[in-house]
């Protein structure tokens, strides 16, 4: 199905700080660009950003260069080893992270960012310690949230999913990651999570394909396509399903 409003554009984020949220951006945006999506990744944590060290880029000029009127989007995007995915990353962390998220320079360069990709994947801060993704999420066209399934509480999810509710953000899935192999487990959690989500209707957890094998399937998802509503879980280290093993591990310490 297409993004939400055709934007184009998804936000991922979290409750908590150290849910997976950049894992799981960094996976997606690989996986889109191997279905032959042209990928534009953007790393919108301005408090403590990481998909330079994730991946191994500069990580001095970015987005708040940008969003200051220092440089232009083309000349500072990064290619990744892959013909069709870009990376925004931070650049240098300002003092007004809130401010310059819900600018006008930020919404003209998300909407000529979706003119030059056809897929614009957000990583922004997790939702409780700062507002920093629900300003962020009135400019995009969906928001998926990254839960850990043995760390966020069900009263978290429920202020993480109210705050984004209260903005008008459209919330197109959820990514329950860590999950350990105990299906009833993984059940307890998956109803928790439709409790919290209250009236939504999300469709039964469906097996996930490891996203960095290098190309994708013969029925991937079509450019600009992601499905409107899906819980996707992925397991918890040591398990032995999944994705475990492919998902981009970072160049030093924990992956938020």
């Amino acid at each position: 199905m297409k993004f939400v409003d055709d934007k184009r554009s998804v936000l991922l984020t979290s409750s908590l700080q150290g849910e997976g949220k950049s894992t799981c951006s960094v996976n997606l945006a690989y996986a889109m660009s191997s279905s032959g999506s042209r990928v534009l990744l953007i790393d919108a944590d301005l408090r403590c950003p990481s998909l330079h060290t994730i991946l191994g880029l500069e990580g001095s000029a970015g987005l708040s260069t940008v969003l200051i009127g220092q440089a232009e989007l083309r000349d500072v995007v990064q290619p990744v080893g892959m013909e069709r995915l870009d990376v925004l990353t931070s650049g240098t962390v300002p003092s007004n992270p809130n401010e310059l998220l819900g600018s006008s320079a930020m919404e003209e360069l998300l909407e000529e960012a979706t003119m030059r990709y056809d897929i614009v994947i957000i990583d922004a801060a997790p939702m409780l310690p700062v507002t920093d993704a629900a300003v962020l999420s009135q400019f995009v066209g969906g928001v998926v949230v990254v839960a850990e399934s043995e760390r966020v509480r069900r009263a978290e999810i429920d202020r993480s999913m109210g705050k984004l509710e209260a903005v008008g953000a459209k919330v197109v899935g959820v990514v329950l990651n860590r999950v350990r192999g105990s299906a009833s487990a993984q059940d307890a959690y998956g109803d928790a999570y439709l409790s919290a989500e209250r009236d939504s209707a999300v469709p039964p957890a469906a097996d996930v394909e490891p996203v960095l094998s290098g190309s994708a399937g013969a029925n991937g998802p079509a450019q600009g396509d992601l499905p409107q509503r899906v819980l996707v879980r992925t397991p918890a280290p040591g398990s032995r399903d999944g994705l475990e093993g492919t998902m981009a591990r970072p160049r030093g310490g924990a992956v938020e």
